[in-house]
């Protein structure tokens, strides 16, 4: 999400809608980057010390998921498709989807209802030479190379959907993926973040004797649990709740509608915990942050 924080920086006024709309969900997290730069894959950090990978390798393994991401096949509906988990039917539990989807579709008819307040016909767009400049260099090779988007915005579908992907996964996605953390990574025989022993051939390990010489010495446990507790106990705001309202009256009116319409998505997923054989509480509205705070 980083090139789009510093295209819609660089390339929309401070008073364009769609800068507006998206610059709560950039907040910190250019800092934040800037801090997991220097502190979690350096020399020495703890990607370094705890991943079972050298830093190289690790830092490998971003390039190459960096060169196949793209915005438009990691939206979540046709994440989930491509995966084959969005069919109910075939993966009844799979809370991840059904609670993120609520939350999808509740963005996407936010930003929709948003931005058609601004663009009326195609040619609102393609008249935006603001907007018309953040989309190529969002392409560019020279700017952000980011795969997945066009680099003129024709349509307002076009707009919609890239919106909403870069909202949901500063928002709901970010939360799915980082707060989860301090619950099932720091019991370390659920998720040690290397092993300590030559596995068998058959993967298997025999006695609870074994399993133990398998685990993290006691440095690399406390080392583990102090960073996720860090990276995953902390929240700054809360998911459509803004500091500063709307300017625009119909723009504060249809935040409104957005906040309401995220109260029914969590007691939808309040409903849904019910049926579960664990709560799943990542993607209720009201723990989720607008941003990559943290």
């Amino acid at each position: 999400m980083e090139p789009f924080a510093i295209v819609t920086a660089r390339q929309l006024a401070e008073n364009h809608p769609l800068n507006l709309l998206l610059k709560p969900h950039f907040r910190f997290m250019l800092a934040n980057n800037d801090l997991g730069r220097k502190r979690l894959v350096n020399r020495g950090g703890p990607v370094d010390e705890l991943l079972a990978g050298t830093l190289q390798e690790s830092l490998r393994i971003v390039v190459n998921a960096y060169e196949e991401w793209s915005l438009d096949q990691f939206s979540l509906p046709t994440e989930l498709k491509n995966r084959g988990v969005d069919d109910p039917n075939k993966l009844p539990h799979y809370p991840y989807r059904d609670d993120g989807l609520l939350l999808w579709n509740a963005i996407k008819k936010f930003v929709s209802e948003y931005l058609k307040l601004y663009y009326k016909t195609p040619q609102d767009l393609t008249a935006d030479f603001e907007l018309q400049a953040w989309a190529q260099e969002l392409v560019s090779q020279s700017g952000g190379r980011v795969k997945g988007v066009p680099n003129s915005i024709e349509t307002l579908d076009q707009l919609v959907d890239i919106t909403t992907a870069v909202i949901f996964t500063c928002g709901p996605q970010h939360a799915a993926v980082n707060y989860p953390q301090y619950e099932y990574m720091t019991f370390m025989p659920n998720m040690p973040l290397a092993a300590y022993k030559q596995m068998t051939a058959e993967g298997t390990i025999s006695d609870r004797k074994s399993l133990l010489s398998c685990l993290p010495p006691s440095k690399q446990t406390a080392d583990q649990l102090s960073i996720l507790f860090i990276l995953s106990a902390y929240r700054y705001d809360r998911l459509g709740y803004y500091d500063n309202k709307f300017v625009d009256p119909e723009a504060q009116d249809i935040l409104v509608t957005f906040q309401q319409e995220l109260n029914e998505v969590e007691r939808k997923i309040e409903l849904n915990n019910k049926s579960r054989l664990i709560n799943y509480n990542y993607l209720k509205p009201r723990l989720v942050t607008n941003s990559i705070s943290v």
